[in-house]
This record gives C-alpha cells, structure tokens and sequence, in this order.
C-alpha cells in the first residue's frame, strides 16, 4: 500500500508522522534545497524536481523527497553539509543509517548513475570517524581501528586474520568485558597472524558488511574473506 500511496517525488517536511513513513520501510533519496512553494523560488523548486520524476518512476523501492534546508538543519550537520554552497545537494539514506553523498553537479545523467550504483552496491557511504590514532598499537598488542582507516587496514588487508571489537564507552556490558579481550589478545600475542582490534562506534561507523546493532559486538575477520566476516552469536 505504501509503494502505490506515496507521490513520485514527495515534500519531506519535519513533522515526525510523514518521516516514519518514508524512513523505515524504503531507502529514502532526499533533495535537499531552499524550499519556497510561491513565486519565483517555486519555478526553481520544480526545475530540480522534475529531474527527479523520471528516475523515481523507474526505482519504485526507494523514497524520492525534496526537503527544505532549514527544516533539516539538524541532519544536514550530521552529514557535514550545513555550509554547502550547492543550490541543491542530494543524499540516499539505507534502512542502516548509512548515508551516500552525490559530489558530482546534480542534473538527471549524474543522478541516474549516483542511483544505479547505489542500487547495484557499487557505492560507499559515508563515515562518521576520529581521528587517526597516534599509535597503531596499545600496551595489550590490540590495534585501534576507526572509520577513516578501516578500509586500508581490514577490508584492503589479506595479510592477518582479525578478531575486532565493536564496543561503546557508554556500555556496561562492554566495560565488564573488555578485561576478557584484553586477556584473549595477551593469550594469543605470539600468534603473529591474528591481530585484535578495538572499534569504538560511539566516535565511529563502522562500514554495512560490519553491521553492529549492539554492544558490544565481535567480528572474526579472515585474512581470504575480508568483506565477510563471521559475527560472533552469543
């Protein structure tokens, strides 16, 4: 009912009752610009949006809205675009929170390629991260990992196998096991194709194929298999 109900291209405003419906059942693909729905801001408004009809028509599964910049200034900062100087800027949202930026000029061919690669898995999203480390490495031998690195030290890396922990400050389970990792990465220090790592996903994101909806969360990462790693089930 949702796929037939909702317009083509809709008007995504604040009120939390119309965001639920396109959050959470589809992917949502949001233009963002200075709304103004009278005079000459309104023909600008439907230059942009009609660019979006004929590639909404032809991908029914994912949302297409138009937002105004300020009704969404709290997101926009989110995603680090609150000082864009683009007249319009253009995000897909998954259902995982992970968001996708469109840094080429918006007209319909580079929009069409941004959808399709996004539909395809061809595109990364972008990530929340802290700074570099300034050590690789800790006391324990664990090696900190962050979102800026990730993709060079696991996902880009056959070298060692990897045993990462996905863990908050803010977790009491956590904090109770983060002594228990500590004495495993002692235990197996001498074991130089293993390396353990720690991921702090209250500073970072960490990428789709290391999902971590709680904590805390460990992945075995296999140095052949990177890109799918085997999740620890308690």
């Amino acid at each position: 009912i949702l796929r037939t109900c909702r317009p083509l291209v809709g008007h995504l405003t604040n009120y939390v009752q119309v965001s639920d419906i396109y959050r959470t059942v589809f992917p949502k693909a949001a233009l963002y610009m200075d709304v103004n729905l009278k005079g000459y801001e309104y023909k600008e408004n439907q230059f942009y949006i009609k660019k979006l009809w004929k590639i909404a028509a032809q991908f029914k599964n994912i949302a297409f809205v138009f937002c105004d910049r300020e009704d969404h200034e709290s997101l926009l900062k989110e995603n680090n675009l609150e000082n864009s100087e683009n007249d319009v800027d253009f995000v897909i949202y998954d259902l995982h929170n992970y968001y996708y930026i469109m840094r080429e000029s918006f007209n319909e061919k580079n929009v069409r390629k941004f959808v399709e690669s996004y539909v395809s898995g061809n595109l990364r999203p972008v990530l929340k991260s802290a700074p570099l480390p300034e050590k690789e490495f800790d006391e324990y031998s664990i090696r900190t990992l962050v979102s800026k690195n990730f993709d060079q030290v696991v996902l880009n890396n056959d070298q060692k196998d990897m045993l990462i922990l996905f863990y908050t400050d803010w977790c009491d389970h956590c904090k109770k096991f983060m002594p228990i990792f500590v004495q495993a990465a002692q235990k197996f220090k001498e074991y130089t194709n293993l390396t353990f790592s720690l991921f702090d996903c209250a500073n970072n994101v960490p990428p789709p194929e290391y999902l971590a909806q709680s904590y805390p969360t460990i992945y075995f990462a296999p140095s052949n298999s990177k890109k799918n790693p085997i999740k620890y089930e308690r």
